[in-house]
């Protein structure tokens, strides 16, 4: 009882109140005048987080790759800087290759059907 009490009462006196359509307190697909603001708001993320990625992560990543290449090639092997060095270089070349090898992965999958 209190679940249709919420589906016949409660949800569409807040979506009328938030101005959402009636198709979409019915559960069908959301119409057009619902999307724009989903998109807009996934834009957005998308957005902050190309500018995380190009201003804090990025930088960093090749100030890291950079000291662990200047590492590797004026350490011996027997020290410890060396091998400090080799695991920045294999943690940086590890972040840099694993996502467009992970995207090309999920898009065979996807090409196959065996990922929504």
């Amino acid at each position: 009882m209190a679940k249709t009490y919420i589906n016949t009462a409660v949800i569409p006196s807040l979506c009328r109140k938030a101005g959402v359509p009636t198709a979409d307190v019915r559960g069908s697909r959301p119409c057009w005048t619902a999307r724009p603001p989903s998109r807009l708001l996934y834009l957005a993320g998308v957005v902050v987080m190309a500018g995380v990625f190009v201003l804090v992560a990025l930088p960093l990543l090749l100030a890291l790759a950079r000291w662990g290449l200047a590492g590797l090639s004026t350490g011996a092997i027997g020290t410890a800087a060396f091998w400090e060095a080799l695991a920045v270089a294999a943690y940086a070349v590890t972040q840099l290759a694993l996502p467009p090898l992970l995207a090309l992965r999920e898009r065979r999958l996807r090409r196959s059907g065996r990922l929504l």
